[in-house]
């Protein structure tokens, strides 16, 4: 205990270094809204422009600009590569962690703001939320800063503190949009609301005037320059598709029932989530820890708006992921002051289950898709999760123990993961191979649909055509083309027999194949 309140900053930095960056440089832009992000970043980067976003050479109004201009950093410092689209993102995880050891200890104390930080390192998923080249890790890190910067505002009355929170929720706003802006003013409302500090003293502390014109300074020059230079269009693609239409409606497949977004939360936080119910109720009695109580309120807003809200994905609660590792360090902390073994026994039957089936799980998973079937061999790196169980078994009178083997084996799987397991996986992905029959081609069309990945590493138009007609029309005045699509339609692919194909390979998890054609 005394090694981790002396050393906890220090030996959580260099984990966190180390589990963000890992192998940031060797795996390919192949994940959809990775390569699209990307690929945006690229051409915005080439044409020197700091406004206006497009994809493929088009405008693009999905996100706003703030992961863009870190990316374009990235790649003036080190290349138009992967490394240079994903540094900053490695960042963004690193200070996520640093920022809740930091207010946890100084709101808490130390131990349970080293497992805070614990339990985020821990999980694979969000690990691997800071290798992708995303608005997320932005928004994680941004909205976590700001929500921690407000409390300790509250508690303390500091207008520095509620200086940053203004700052950090602005550049949170640039980073993902109104809902940045949404969920921090509905927690602070409830939260005011819990301390019966609604009232005008309190709105007025608060939402006071020469913030909301540092918040409207920082945020409004680009979104009035981007409407002005895009006569409207990116506003009305933004705001209306991207934000209203993904809560009112499912959007891209991406829906579920109202324990999704609970679901995800757990998933995120594994292994140390076992003790999500527990932490909850531990904190729910805890009412003189403010601190934890605040948390509480900030996790059950985030999972309460996202379950509601028609659209669903595994990233949409991240933002709250910090606040709920803060609940789960400091139970943690008191079970080990306090060890009640007979309180988590339970729990370490069940963690027991899931890691001695994660190899088998993975096993199977690869066994699943055709294209990695070969790699079955893969689930042998995740045996050290199991190997851990065994070990745990041997300490489990010892919470202390107990908590760090369960950690370091999750962390240590995760290394092996992004050093091995992925890259064996990513070799097998279409863009790969296909990118190389394309790299020299004089003009590559795209039939109806294609895998996004391409035009991040093609550095080129690809013309996206619907119909067989124009596609014709388009071979007829450039006989050298080639033609990439990996849509399911097959009609579609039918209609293409009439042209040589080159290339044909499955999309990895994905119900399509990539492939390439060129006239005969």
């Amino acid at each position: 205990m005394e090694h981790i309140k002396k050393r906890g900053f220090f030996i959580l930095l260099i984990a966190a270094c180390c589990i963000f960056t890992a192998n940031i440089w060797g795996i390919s832009i192949y994940i959809l809204d990775e390569a699209k992000n990307a690929t945006c970043a690229r051409e915005m980067f080439e044409r020197g422009d700091w406004v206006v976003p497009t994809f493929n050479y088009e405008l693009r109004t999905d996100k706003p600009p703030l992961h863009y201009y870190f990316m374009q950093i990235g790649y003036l410092l080190f290349g138009v590569n992967e490394l240079g689209a994903r540094f900053f993102s490695a960042l963004m995880g690193t200070l996520t962690v640093l920022t809740t050891y930091f207010f946890s200890a100084k709101l808490l104390d130390k131990v349970s703001g080293f497992f805070a930080g614990f339990v985020m390192l821990a999980s694979i998923q969000f690990a691997a939320q800071f290798h992708l080249a995303t608005p997320d890790p932005y928004l994680i890190f941004f909205i976590t800063l700001s929500l921690f910067s407000f409390y300790y505002a509250y508690q303390t009355k500091n207008k520095k503190y509620l200086g940053i929170f203004y700052v950090t929720t602005a550049l949170a706003v640039l980073s993902k949009g109104p809902v940045a802006i949404v969920l921090p003013g509905l927690i602070l409302i409830i939260y005011l609301v819990i301390q019966k500090d609604f009232n005008l003293r309190g709105i007025r502390w608060v939402f006071n005037i020469p913030s909301i014109l540092i918040f409207l300074a920082i945020t409004l020059p680009w979104y009035i320059l981007v409407h002005i230079q895009t006569e409207g269009a990116y506003t009305q693609g933004f705001f209306l598709k991207h934000n209203v239409s993904r809560f009112t409606s499912t959007m891209e497949g991406h829906g579920g029932g109202f324990y999704m977004i609970p679901l995800y939360v757990i998933t995120g936080l594994f292994p140390f989530s076992i003790f999500i119910f527990q932490a909850f109720y531990h904190g729910w009695k805890k009412k003189e820890e403010a601190f934890i109580q605040f948390s509480m309120v900030l996790v059950m807003v985030f999972v309460a708006f996202f379950s509601v809200s028609r659209t669903k994905l595994p990233s949409y609660p991240a933002p709250c992921f910090p606040f709920a590792a803060v609940l789960l360090g400091y139970y943690m902390k008191e079970l080990i002051v306090n060890i009640h073994v007979t309180k988590y026994r339970v729990n370490l039957i069940l963690y027991t289950i899931l890691a001695g089936a994660f190899p088998i799980g993975i096993y199977f998973a690869l066994q699943a898709e055709d294209s990695l079937k070969h790699l079955q061999e893969l689930a042998f790196f995740f045996m050290l999760l199991p190997a851990g169980v065994i070990l745990l078994w041997f300490h489990y009178k010892k919470p202390l123990r107990v908590f760090l083997i369960m950690g370091s084996s999750f962390y240590l799987t995760s290394l092996l993961f992004f050093y091995f397991v992925f890259p064996e996986v990513d070799l097998q992905n279409p863009v790969n191979e296909g990118i190389t029959k394309i790299t020299n081609a004089e003009k590559v069309v795209a039939y109806q649909r294609f895998n996004p990945a391409f035009a991040f590493y093609y550095r080129k138009p690809i013309e996206k055509l619907p119909h067989l007609k124009s596609l014709e029309e388009y071979l007829a005045a450039n006989e050298n083309a080639l033609i990439i699509t990996n849509t399911r339609s097959k009609a579609s692919i039918d209609s293409l027999n009439k042209f040589e194909l080159l290339f044909d390979k499955k999309d990895l998890f994905e119900p399509r194949n990539t492939k390439i054609f060129r006239r005969k």
